[in-house]
């Protein structure tokens, strides 16, 4: 890389860095406060539809139990139930006269309808007349035991979709009515959730994406139960199963816990969201805004400072390419004459201009030309020694490394932890490991003996700068047993210490076996000489009674001659004297 692109780029480092460094700080802390006010607005926004929505049930009960304790409608509905269903003129007038007391309460209240009911369910009176012509048609928790039951408190039915047309979502508060403690009948306010839906559903706060869900858990989902921004249809037919991505705000909800952060919501977009229990309902409330709306202003913000940063840089460039130039014309002339001297011209001198910081450079950059031309040529002669020094340490090297790979011992180096680096091949013939399998492994792993005190003996004694001397049976690898007479002394570095081991091992299995059977054969002759011995012992004790017998036998001869050569001499000589004498007939 040129050093005018270096300096370029430092240039705009130096002040890229500490530029996105502070855009990225101001952008996170505006990010950061956008996204605590939007956390802030959406948590008070679901405060205030809780509060709206209990405050909306309260005034339903307190309505409610107004006309629980209401003696003209106590009266009436206990003298429906004692007529028992009979559409005669008592009837009609008692109805007649609920009527224009419940009308006027209910569109003050704005109740779809207001119904008495019977202990057994039979509606008494009714604001709707159709609830007279067919009692099954509408609400379909009318006949339940749900609304039969004697309750001391008030109960709120669930959600439903009327089956009337046109009448839509709604659900029913009913009370117990008592007369002298005794259980006469239940009032019943069946409400149009229209109402309620308007209440709740207020946009204000949420901008064009933001709206708010109120769902109930149905097992292992959640059912929705009002009309949403984006699916107007989804009231009781919208259904968000639980353990989805998109269902956590609402799961969390309706399950009773209360929070807020930022999830998928069921079109799968990315939101904002507050999510609220209603213990009272039993219902889940999550209020949420698309976080591309919500944070808008950081995007906004975002693009204007990366078109600003944009500029800076184009700026910051063409002042950067300024600067490099007048800096890099003086250096392109160092780096000329560099080149020429790199290329074996070293009488080359630059021309120096100025006394700044480059002037001074190019007056040092001619002393160093001038001082490598000497060093040149001293480093020429120095070259030329060591070369030929090497060539002979090369030579030495070779005839070294050859011998050692030639050799008929075996050559094992070891670093100074007893870690295989080198065997030769005599190595391989005699134990039958290859240089790859005992590399970088410890001695111990190819020599059986070396182990326990006898171990620590020699390692010891090579380890203190001594050499070991001794004869060992070791075991090859495929089993075989053989005798080494082995030699290990240690190799030290320029500091004295121990770096390497050198271990030689010559085999001498040969030399054991004769001398066993050497041995063996001393053995056998010192026994042979054993048994010699006992045999020289008894022929002496033979030879001595042979001497004494042979003592006797010559006495004896002795004797028996002298006794014998006396008579015989008388013959030999009366032999003589008649062989000496012509003898006659006679």
């Amino acid at each position: 890389m040129k050093i005018r692109t270096k300096i370029f780029l430092t240039v705009l480092i130096l002040i890229i860095i500490p530029t996105m460094l502070v855009y990225k700080i101001f952008f996170n802390y505006a990010r950061h406060e956008l996204e605590k006010n939007q956390f802030t607005t959406l948590n008070a926004i679901a405060d205030n539809k809780v509060s709206l929505i209990k405050f909306y049930f309260d005034e339903l009960e307190k309505d409610l139990r107004e006309l629980q304790d209401d003696s003209f409608i106590i009266n009436n509905t206990f003298r429906l139930g004692q007529i028992s269903g009979k559409q005669d003129k008592e009837t009609l007038a008692i109805r007649h006269l609920i009527d224009q007391k419940l009308r006027s309460f209910m569109h003050i209240t704005g109740f779809r309808d207001i119904m008495l009911l019977a202990p057994d369910g039979r509606i008494l009176y009714s604001i709707d007349p159709a609830n007279y012509r067919d009692a099954a048609y509408g609400n379909p928790y009318m006949y339940k035991k749900t609304v039969m039951k004697d309750r001391p408190g008030i109960y709120i039915s669930p959600v439903y979709n009327d089956r009337q047309v046109g009448h839509g979502s709604e659900l029913f508060i009913s009370g117990s009515l008592h007369k002298a403690g005794k259980f006469i009948g239940t009032i019943l306010f069946e409400l149009n959730m229209r109402r309620f839906y308007k209440l709740i559903q207020g946009t204000t706060g949420l901008g064009q994406t933001g709206e708010t869900v109120l769902a109930k858990p149905e097992h292992d989902r959640a059912l929705v139960i009002n009309p949403l921004r984006h699916d107007p249809q989804a009231a009781l037919k919208r259904v968000i199963m639980f353990n989805q991505v998109d269902s956590r705000p609402v799961q969390r909800a309706v399950l009773g816990h209360n929070g807020s952060g930022m999830a998928l919501d069921y079109r799968r977009q990315p939101v904002i969201c507050a999510w609220r229990y209603l213990p009272e309902q039993q219902w889940g409330m999550v209020v949420k805004i698309d976080q591309a709306e919500a944070f808008a202003p950081i995007t906004k913000f975002k693009k204007f400072t990366v078109g600003l940063l944009a500029f800076l840089l184009f700026a910051i460039a063409i002042v950067s390419i300024f600067i490099s130039r007048k800096l890099i014309m003086p250096l392109e002339s160092l780096r000329n004459g560099a080149l020429r001297i790199t290329a074996g011209d070293l009488d080359f001198r630059v021309e120096s201009k100025g006394s700044d910081e480059i002037g001074q450079l190019a007056v040092s950059f001619n002393a160093m030309a001038e001082s490598l031309a000497e060093s040149s040529q001293k480093m020429d002669e120095k070259v030329a020694a060591r070369t030929a020094e090497l060539e002979g340490l090369n030579r030495e090297y070779r005839v070294l490394s050859s011998a050692v790979q030639q050799s008929p011992v075996t050559v094992i180096i070891t670093d100074n932890n007893w870690i295989i680096e080198y065997v030769n091949p005599t190595f391989t013939k005699m134990t039958g490991y290859s240089p790859e399998a005992v590399k970088g492994k410890d001695l111990g792993v190819v020599e059986k003996y070396n182990a326990g005190a006898f171990n620590e003996e020699m390692r010891k004694a090579v380890m203190t700068g001594g050499t070991w001397y001794g004869e060992l049976q070791n075991t090859a690898r495929n089993g075989r047993l053989f005798w080494v007479k082995k030699m290990v002394f240690p190799v030290t570095n320029q500091e004295g210490r121990v770096s390497h081991f050198i271990t030689i091992e010559e085999d001498i299995t040969d030399r054991k076996e004769t001398e066993e059977r050497a041995n063996n054969q001393i053995a056998e002759l010192n026994d042979m000489r054993l048994a010699m011995l006992n045999m020289l012992e008894y022929l002496e004790n033979s030879n001595m009674q042979a001497q004494a017998a042979s003592r006797a036998k010559t006495d004896f001869l002795a004797n028996m001659s002298h006794e014998i050569r006396t008579p015989m001499n008388a013959i030999i000589g009366m032999t003589y004297l008649t062989m000496q004498t012509n003898l006659t007939p006679q």
